[in-house]
Order: C-alpha cells, then sequence, then structure tokens
C-alpha cells in the first residue's frame, strides 16, 4: 500500500490553523496600532505634565530672586544714594553708606543659602559696593561688565548668563535691574546667586526610570545635565538631532523624538517663565515603548498558547479519523490481494463508522459469493465426472440464483 503524499493530518492543520494565524496577526495588529497609539500619547502627557512642573519650579526659584532684584530697584533710597554720588565722590564716603549696606544685607538674608552677594553699581562714576562692604577697586570699569549692555537694553530685570564663580568654583548667575531717580536711570542693583541649591533641585527631578531633563539659558547654555562634562557648554556642542537643536533655540514648546548620542529618546520642550530658559526632557525609546513592549508579548504569548492548543486539538481529531481510514485502506488493500477473511474494529458514530459498517457488509457479501464460487465449482466437477445428482448447500441470491437454475437444468 502506496503512502499518501500529503496526509489528512497535514491538510486539516493547513487549512485550519493557518486561516488562524492570519487572523490573530491582523488582529494583534490592529490591536497594538490602536492600544499603541492610546499608550504612546499617555506616555507624551506624562512626559509633558513632569517637564513643564520641571520648568514651572525653575521658574518658581528665579522668580524669587527677581523679585527681590525688582522690590529693591525702585526703593527710591538708592536711586537718591547713587544719584548723589558724582564727580570723583567715593560711593563709600556718602552718610548713607552704612545704612544702604544694611539695606543689602537684609536682601541678602533672604536666601542666605543662595545669595553670594547683593550690589549697588553707579553708573556716571563706575563704581560698585557689596552687601559685605566690598568695593570695587579704581579701575573698575562698569561698561565692561557683562550685565552692563544687557541690563540696559532689556531696560528691566536681567538674567545673566551663568559663569564659574573664580573664588568658590560654584555657577553662578547675576539678576540685575536699573535704579531710577525719577526718569533717569542712575545705576543698576544686583544679587549674585549660586546655583549649587537649583543643581540639587534639578537632580530630584525624575522622569521615569532613565529618563532625565536638560537646562538651557535664554543664550542655549547648558545650566544642567546629568553628564557633568557639558555644564556650560553650548547646545551645538551635544550630539542630538539638529532639529531639536532649533526647537530649543526657538524656544518652542512642543513634543519631540530625537536621537541622543545614536539613542532614541522621547522628550518634550518647555519654556521657563519668561526668562527665556528652556528645558529639554529625555526618556529613552526602551522604557518609553515599556507596556506597549508587554503587550506585545503577551499578545505573542496568547497567540502561540492559543495555536498550540487548536494545533493539538486538531492532531487529535485527524487522528481519530485518520485512525480509522487507514483501517479501511488495510482492509481494502487485503481484499485486492483476495484475501476476505478481514477483521474491522472501527467504532465510530460518524461518517467514518458508516462506511466501516458498508465495508463489513460488503466483506461478508464477498465471503457469500466466494462460497457460491468454490460449491459451483465443486458441483460442476461432479457433473464432469457423471454424478447428475447435484447437492446445493447455499442460498443463491442474485445473479447468483440464475446460475443454479442454470445447474439444476443441466443435470
Amino acid at each position: 500500500m502506496h503512502k499518501p503524499r500529503t496526509s489528512i493530518t497535514v491538510k486539516l492543520l493547513i487549512s485550519n490553523v493557518i486561516p488562524l494565524l492570519i487572523a490573530f496577526l491582523v488582529m494583534t495588529l490592529i490591536i497594538l496600532s490602536s492600544v499603541g497609539k492610546i499608550l504612546h500619547s499617555n506616555s507624551d502627557e506624562i512626559i509633558q505634565e513632569r517637564t513643564t512642573v520641571a520648568a514651572q519650579s525653575v521658574d518658581a526659584w528665579l522668580t524669587q530672586f527677581s523679585s527681590m532684584v525688582q522690590n529693591g530697584a525702585i526703593n527710591a533710597a538708592y536711586g537718591n544714594y547713587l544719584a548723589r554720588t558724582t564727580g570723583d565722590m567715593k560711593i563709600a564716603d556718602d552718610a548713607e553708606y552704612s545704612a544702604t549696606v544694611a539695606q543689602l544685607q537684609q536682601i541678602a538674608a533672604l536666601s542666605p543659602d543662595d545669595v553670594l552677594s547683593v550690589w549697588l553699581a553707579d553708573e556716571d562714576t563706575s563704581q560698585l559696593m557689596q552687601n559685605n562692604g566690598y568695593l570695587a577697586d579704581a579701575g573698575w570699569d562698569i561698561t565692561q561688565r557683562p550685565w552692563y549692555s544687557a541690563t540696559k537694553a532689556n531696560n528691566g530685570v536681567t538674567l545673566i548668563e551663568p559663569y564659574t564663580d573664580s573664588i568658590t568654583g560654584d555657577t553662578v548667575i547675576s539678576i540685575v535691574a536699573p535704579v531710577y531717580q525719577g526718569d533717569a536711570a542712575v545705576g543698576f542693583l544686583g544679587i549674585d546667586v549660586s546655583l549649587t541649591h537649583l543643581n540639587e533641585i534639578l537632580a530630584s527631578f525624575t522622569l521615569g526610570e532613565t529618563g532625565d531633563y536638560t537646562f538651557f539659558t535664554a543664550a542655549d547654555n547648558i545650566i544642567y545635565i546629568p553628564h557633568e562634562e557639558y555644564l556650560l557648554k553650548n547646545i551645538s556642542e551635544l550630539d542630538i538631532d539638529d532639529g531639536v537643536k532649533s526647537l530649543v533655540t526657538a524656544n518652542t514648546q512642543q513634543s519631540v523624538t530625537y536621537l541622543d548620542e545614536g539613542v532614541r529618546m522621547h522628550g518634550y520642550i518647555a519654556s521657563i517663565g519668561t526668562t527665556g530658559w528652556t528645558v529639554l526632557s529625555a526618556l529613552p525609546d526602551a522604557e518609553y515603548s515599556t507596556v506597549e513592549n508587554g503587550l506585545r508579548i503577551n499578545l505573542t504569548v496568547i497567540i502561540v498558547f492559543i495555536l498550540a492548543v487548536i494545533i493539538l486539538i486538531q492532531i487529535i481529531l485527524s487522528r481519530s479519523i485518520v485512525k480509522p481510514l487507514r483501517a479501511l485502506a488495510g482492509a481494502a488493500e487485503q481484499i485486492a490481494d483476495g484475501d476476505l477473511n478481514v477483521e474491522l474494529n472501527v467504532r465510530s458514530r460518524d461518517e467514518t463508522g458508516q462506511v466501516a459498517e458498508s465495508f463489513r457488509k460488503t466483506v461478508a457479501q464477498l465471503q457469500k459469493y466466494m462460497a457460491y464460487i468454490e460449491e459451483i465449482s465443486d458441483l460442476l466437477a461432479d457433473l464432469g465426472n457423471g454424478n447428475l445428482d447435484l447437492e446445493f448447500r447455499q442460498d443463491y441470491e442474485g445473479n447468483f440464483a440464475i446460475i443454479k437454475e442454470a445447474l439444476v437444468k443441466a443435470s
């Protein structure tokens, strides 16, 4: 008996499992696409919210010092003091010098851990005094100070770019405002603030497990970044997409996806109040897509499990079909070889059982026919030997009844 090239089991698996597999794949893609959009939207909202909170925290921290400077600059006593300092007069020779220093000390005492110094600068005499009693040298030139031109141009409270203090080594910013007497600007009030405490605050901000923030000044210089080697460097030195650099420089607030040193990041750009400073958040794609990847893995496991169960059921069902068919095929082969001693142990209530029952009836009928043939052969031999007394033992049915009648007539 030749073995079939393709078994029924394989055909059933191909016809049932492959369509199911395609259906599951399509369903999975649709689910991942729909759920992925929702997850990405939620993740973007969380990143935006936390980045905005970080920006607002920095803005609130800076605002307290801006308020100090703004409130101090409108103090008429400072304007009158600087207006009296003219010509060759020393700023410390004024009768109100000690009282003015005390007032500067009061401002510094409002935040002693952050304020390094509070100072007044007279524009026309190019002199400076600090809350600690320090007086600038005679060669000190107010017009050469980094805050002078910016404050003059801004004509209001101005946040100066950070620098490294030569004495303490701290990163420092100056917040400066012009001091007026009437409508005339007579000098400047400034506060030098250490960013040490601010850096501690910034370091406490978290974005997921692996995300971080980078803070930029109005000139796009870095005031905080987890990688300290980039501190106070310009954004142009970072290994991130040029498109994101342009968005930070333009102070555009929006969600962004970019490469940072070859790693795909998801983040948000937020403005820090009206300071011109900006914060850029970064969450690695691996963490950003954690939930989606977990969903993808879970769906894959579920699909594989379901397919495995379906395949197992298909194999069991196909074997219940193939086993009796193989028995029938073996019986048919046995009959084809002339052996009618066939036993069919097939018990089934489906169509296969009906075929087996018909097969048993066919075999029984063939066995009768063989008995007819054997008896007819013996009777013909008796006739040939002159024995005309024929004895029929079989109950001839169908076409064999005609043969019986012919033999009777012949006898």
